[in-house]
């Protein structure tokens, strides 16, 4: 998650570091790297930018102006998408950071990636309302404004550092990608609270957004096509895949179209899943005879199952076989009240959200 300071010529980065044989006998600070390769032979050419005072830390932001980074820390037993921490800090022209403080964050509030715009102000993901929703971050209080709340995601959990679910344009406008469960990718204006959706067949938009000038790039993929990369004009508002482009043998006949369900579990609990019927353009099970069913619980426990293209699943539902995909309580997508489902019920509530799918798909036939 490197960013170049082009005024020292150095990458910041995280530094990771092992001090003895342990398995915990680590340190990760945030550092700065030499462009001119004399960290490769010198261990003191690398500048620490911070203690260790955290146990995780993903990479610095530099102000437009340098003169302030923010970054992302947290530490064990918590997980990412638990509770993390904005860190703040002035920037000296040779040394460590100064007067480091915690903005916004801490035990039960998630901050997933924050960015400053082209303008100096401060943006943040934080599920602090609920849901991963963007504000902007007063750098001198902490005041956090929601940018536009709603009950849906602007953010998800830091399995990978560097994820980008937004990024702020030259123009004002906030490129996003945005949803409840299915995501799309959308250009918010932050005075306003308002989103222009991109038209296309993508349903599952990744966290790695990238911008240029008016141009917005991701990846994206849809119940008909794999992960492709996929340009979004905002001026024409014309998206298209440019490169990885989705291609396959299959017949998309063939294909399932997945439905997202939600429905009702133990006390009452909505439970989301992803069906995907058993789908043949020519072949019909024998009459009289209901369809078997595979349910899938995926990993994670914070993962998500999608409506996008899989083979595998078209495989069996193509053979007469229905697949039905649960987002048991625990799955991000659904803000954080349903994560937390699962804390301390591993094993439980997981094992009961699926059975009560697979009771219900049953029940209606």
């Amino acid at each position: 998650d490197p960013v170049v300071h082009a005024a020292t010529g150095e990458v910041w980065c995280v530094l990771e570091e092992f001090t003895g044989e342990g398995p915990t006998d680590v340190r990760r600070v945030p550092a700065a790297v030499p462009l001119d390769g004399s960290a490769a032979e010198n261990r003191d050419a690398v500048r620490e930018l911070d203690t260790d005072r955290h146990r995780f830390v993903t990479g610095p932001k530099l102000s437009p102006d340098g003169q302030r980074a923010v970054w992302i820390a947290w530490d064990h037993p918590r997980m990412p998408w638990d509770g993390t921490e904005l860190k703040i800090a002035e920037v000296t022209a040779s040394g460590p950071f100064t007067g480091v403080r915690t903005l916004i964050g801490g035990p039960e509030e998630s901050v997933c990636q924050a960015e400053w715009a082209p303008d100096g102000s401060l943006i943040a993901a934080t599920d602090r309302s609920g849901w991963w929703n963007l504000h902007r971050v007063d750098p001198a209080t902490g005041e956090a404004k929601p940018l536009c709340p709603r009950e849906e995601e602007f953010g998800g959990p830091l399995w990978r550092i560097g994820s980008r679910w937004f990024a702020p344009m030259e123009n004002g406008l906030i490129a996003v990608v945005h949803g409840r469960g299915s995501t799309r990718l959308g250009i918010l204006d932050p005075d306003a609270g308002e989103i222009c959706d991109a038209a296309g067949p993508w349903t599952t938009w990744t966290a790695c957004l990238d911008v240029r000038g008016s141009r917005v790039t991701g990846v994206a993929a849809g119940p008909l096509s794999a992960a492709e990369i996929v340009e979004l004009d905002t001026v024409t508002g014309r998206a298209r895949a440019v490169a990885a482009r989705h291609t396959d043998a299959v017949d998309p006949a063939y294909l399932p179209h997945p439905e997202e369900r939600v429905f009702t579990g133990p006390g009452g609990r909505e439970i989301h899943a992803v069906v995907f019927p058993p789908r043949h353009p020519e072949r019909h099970g024998p009459e009289g005879e209901l369809p078997p069913y595979v349910v899938r619980a995926h990993g994670g426990p914070t993962g998500q199952a999608t409506a996008d293209l899989s083979l595998d699943i078209a495989y069996l539902t193509s053979r007469g076989i229905g697949v039905v995909a649960v987002n048991y309580g625990g799955s991000t997508g659904y803000g954080r009240a349903y994560r937390n489902r699962l804390r301390g019920q591993w094993g439980l509530v997981d094992v009961e959200d699926c059975a009560a799918v697979a009771a219900a798909l049953a029940a209606e036939g």
